[in-house]
């Protein structure tokens, strides 16, 4: 099934009642059909696009559902971004935010963007800035020494994975192009401990993969594969380490609550404790010393705030999302985490800006979870 399903979104398989309509003409042998099996295999995948088109209602993971006034005012919502989008870039640079590319549905569609626009969080408006070489959504976004990264993803309207690496300079407003990545993919996660990126995980089949980029050297190299497939996990590095949580399996509709700490010194892979609510196409920042989850998608949009202590190798539940969110990007300044645009139900974008504020949350939820260190 694997090229009727390619990684346009999780909510746009509706061809996939196509294929299981192929499979079951495909086992049926000579004249002994059975038409019980056959209206039965029929209904399934009536229903599956249904859900998938968004006729059938669909069941949200929530957070927490009672808030105190502390803990409201965690969130603030921000100027909208200047377009809605899905699966776009977010990064902090010279304290101002980011937004690169992403996309959006168009009827049967998906149309990639290749505008930047940077947000000042003094005068709270964005400007536009020079757009992106290639357009594209689904792709891995990070900033090291003073540059913006924009690593794979998915090209306009296409289900092919990009080895593009384009490099964009805040200060001269411009971009240039670097050495490809050995592994085209798209859905994969990139974070940087120092000069190093580390672009984890992917599609069709490249799920397992780890490759290192050196921005100095212009180079990239192979690392241990990743202990578990991950496509749509989301990342983030504390210190000299590098957190990969939750994404899909290779078959796109299994998501996960794993969390597995990557050592590149040793080039060696940690499970760490897992996360409370399995998601993937959901977003994760660092700040302060702990990671925090944000939305994504289990069966449909999630509002999950979760946040994981890595000293004590345990998670807790924190203020969830005002309005459930997948495809959606995160990054941090000032000791606050930004959240930008998404999907509360495709095929509609949100143009969505919001402001969470750590140190105003008083929610954490107990029990907490946490499991000593195991090796893979």
């Amino acid at each position: 099934m694997e090229p009727m399903i390619k990684e346009l979104s999780r909510e746009w398989y509706s061809h996939l009642a196509i294929s299981f309509l192929s499979r079951s003409k495909l086992h049926m042998p000579g004249r002994s059909h059975n038409r019980g099996k056959i209206i039965c295999r029929l209904m399934v995948c009536v229903c599956l696009s249904l859900f998938v088109c968004g006729l059938l209602p669909q069941p949200r993971v929530r957070g927490q559902s009672s808030q105190s006034s502390q803990s409201a005012a965690a969130w603030s919502r921000l100027p909208d971004l200047p377009h809605p989008v899905l699966s776009p870039g977010l990064v902090s640079q010279s304290g101002k935010i980011y937004l690169i590319g992403g996309g959006r549905v168009v009827g049967k569609r998906v149309e990639t963007f290749n505008s930047v626009t940077a947000y000042d969080p003094v005068t709270r408006k964005w400007q536009t800035k020079s757009p992106m070489p290639t357009g594209r959504s689904n792709f891995g976004t990070v900033s090291v020494e003073g540059r913006i990264y924009v690593i794979g993803g998915t090209p306009n309207d296409s289900t092919n994975s990009l080895p593009i690496v384009e490099a964009y300079d805040p200060a001269t407003d411009h971009w240039s192009r670097k050495a490809d990545m050995p592994t085209p993919r798209s859905l994969l996660s990139v974070a940087a401990l120092g000069t190093t990126v580390y672009a984890i995980g992917g599609n069709a089949g490249h799920e397992f993969v780890v490759e290192a980029y050196d921005a100095r050297t212009d180079r990239w190299t192979k690392k241990a594969n990743a202990p578990r497939p991950k496509r749509g996990p989301a990342v983030a590095a504390i210190g000299n380490r590098i957190f990969v949580i939750g994404g899909s399996t290779t078959d796109s509709f299994t998501v996960v609550d794993s969390t597995e700490e990557y050592d590149p010194a040793v080039d060696r892979w940690v499970v760490r404790a897992s996360m409370p609510t399995a998601r993937c196409d959901h977003a994760a920042a660092a700040l302060g010393g702990r990671v925090f989850v944000f939305g994504g998608w289990n069966r449909g949009p999630v509002d999950a705030v979760e946040e994981f202590d890595p000293q004590a190798n345990r998670w807790s539940t924190r203020t969830a999302l005002p309005h459930a969110r997948q495809f959606l990007a995160a990054t941090t300044l000032g000791g606050r985490v930004y959240i930008a645009g998404g999907a509360e139900k495709l095929p509609a974008s949100s143009p969505a800006f919001d402001l969470y504020a750590p140190d105003f949350d008083g929610s954490r939820d107990l029990p907490q979870v946490s499991m000593p260190d195991v090796e893979p």
